[in-house]
């Protein structure tokens, strides 16, 4: 089924207690005891809240007339489609965007890996500049009848600043020029905490739930 397409949230680990924090034994020099120092890791401090479980949300639009589009009055915001596809360009996307948001299923690939992910004939990738600055990115995968909104997200610094709805008009803007039955995506709660309304504001509509 199409749902269980590997993206970000299906595939990544909930962090193990181990990734969490690490745990050391300091003797002090005049005493006798031990004393547990719990240092927690601050590039998951994020996900510590989810250890126990995962929300996967599911959601689609199936007619281009539901999109609710907005846009940015920032005049350095555009757009640009990769005509020529490399894999290290996708490698760097993936990394920049989704390392706050613990993205690892393809971390381990190989450049043999990427390059055939990125040249796949389903695959179009997208990349936001605000100027000459990459502002975030977008992936589309063609299904037999549908698109689905691969990854998406902004970079670290341009978050907050009113390019998510923006990103996310593109995204669906192009998904529909593909001219699938309907246009779909899943976010989980490891993700920014605005994703999921990004998603509904935009007109798309919940249609499963799962728990990981």
């Amino acid at each position: 089924m199409e749902k269980g397409f590997q993206t970000p949230c299906s595939k990544n680990q909930i962090p193990t207690a181990s990734e969490t924090f690490r745990i050391s034994l300091i003797i002090p020099p005049q005493k006798n005891s031990y004393f547990l120092s719990i240092i927690f890791l601050s590039d998951i401090l994020h996900h510590t809240k989810t250890m126990s479980s995962v929300t996967i949300t599911y959601l689609e639009m199936r007619d281009s007339s539901q999109l609710c589009p907005k846009t940015t009055h920032d005049p350095r915001f555009r757009v640009v489609e990769i005509m020529e596809k490399n894999g290290e360009l996708n490698r760097s996307l993936y990394i920049l965007v989704g390392e706050a948001w613990a993205w690892r299923d393809k971390l381990a690939w190989s450049a043999e890996q990427w390059k055939a992910y990125a040249e796949s004939v389903h695959l179009k990738t997208f990349v936001a500049y605000v100027g000459e600055e990459i502002a975030g990115y977008f992936e589309l995968m063609k299904h037999e009848d549908s698109v689905e909104i691969a990854y998406f997200g902004l970079a670290p610094d341009f978050i907050g600043q009113g390019l998510g709805g923006a990103l996310l008009t593109q995204a669906i803007e192009a998904a529909w020029q593909l001219e699938p039955s309907r246009v779909w995506v899943h976010t989980c709660t490891l993700d920014h905490p605005a994703a999921l309304r990004n998603y509904l504001s935009r007109g798309m509509t919940i249609y499963d739930t799962q728990q990981q």
